[in-house]
C-alpha cells in the first residue's frame, strides 16, 4: 500500500500529539524528584508510574494500527485486540464493551489493524465519554467488524466525516483527521468496504467487511 508522504507526516503528528501529555507528565515527575533528590517523593513516583504506563499502552495500540508486525504468524487474537483497545482508553471516560466471541478466536493481523482503526475513530466521536461496543463475525463475503459508540453528544466532527471520503484532497487532512482517512484507505487496500452511520442521535456506527 502506497501512502502519500504528507499522510505519513500527519500520522506521526497524530501519534506525537496523543503521547505528548503522558510523556510531559513523566518529565514533570522527574523534575519533582530532582528538586529534592534526598527523599523519594511518592506523589512524583506515582505520577511517573501512571504516565509511563499510559505511554506504553498508547504506543502498543498505535504500533498495531499504524505499524508493521506485532502479531503471531500474521494473525492476532481477539483477546489481544480487546486488551489493546481497553488499555488505550484506560483513564478516560470511555469504556470498551467486548462481547464474547463464539466463532472466531483469531483474525488476520491486517484485519485486526482495521478493527482498531475503527475503534480509534469512535474514540474521537465521544467527547464526553461513553461506551464503545465491538464485534467480529464471519459473513458470506468475509470477516465483518462492527463498532458502535454511544454517549452524550456522540458524533463524528464534520472534518472527520469528510476524511472518510477516500477522494478527499490530502491538503484538507490534519493530524486530527488523518486516522479516519488512513483507516478507510487501509480497508479498501484489503479489498473491503467501510460504512459509517451517524444519523442516530448520540450514537456512531462504523462497520467494515473484509474479504477472506
Amino acid at each position: 500500500m502506497n501512502i502519500d508522504l504528507k499522510v505519513s507526516q500527519l500520522v506521526v503528528s497524530r501519534i506525537c500529539h496523543d503521547l505528548a501529555g503522558s510523556v510531559s507528565a513523566v518529565n514533570a515527575g522527574v523534575e519533582l524528584i530532582k528538586d529534592d533528590a534526598t527523599t523519594i517523593d511518592q506523589e512524583a513516583m506515582s505520577l511517573i508510574d501512571a504516565s509511563a504506563n499510559q505511554s506504553v499502552r498508547k504506543l502498543s495500540f498505535f504500533r498495531i494500527v499504524f505499524g508493521s508486525g506485532g502479531g503471531v504468524n500474521g494473525s492476532i487474537s481477539l483477546t489481544e485486540l480487546h486488551d489493546l483497545a481497553r488499555n488505550f482508553v484506560e483513564g478516560s471516560k470511555i469504556t470498551i464493551s467486548w462481547p464474547e466471541q463464539t466463532d472466531i478466536e483469531r483474525v488476520d493481523l491486517d484485519d485486526g489493524k482495521a478493527l482498531l482503526g475503527l475503534i480509534l475513530i469512535a474514540v474521537d466521536g465521544l467527547p464526553r465519554g461513553g461506551v464503545i461496543s465491538a464485534s467480529v463475525h464471519n459473513t458470506e463475503d468475509g470477516v465483518g467488524f462492527a463498532v458502535v459508540a454511544k454517549g452524550e453528544r456522540a458524533s463524528l466532527a464534520p472534518e472527520i466525516n469528510a476524511a472518510l471520503n477516500p477522494n478527499i484532497s490530502i491538503d484538507d487532512l490534519s493530524p486530527r483527521t488523518v486516522h479516519a482517512y488512513f483507516t478507510n484507505i487501509f480497508v479498501k487496500y484489503l479489498g473491503g468496504e467501510m460504512e459509517y452511520i451517524g444519523e442516530i442521535p448520540e450514537e456512531i456506527r462504523l462497520s467494515a467487511i473484509i474479504p477472506k
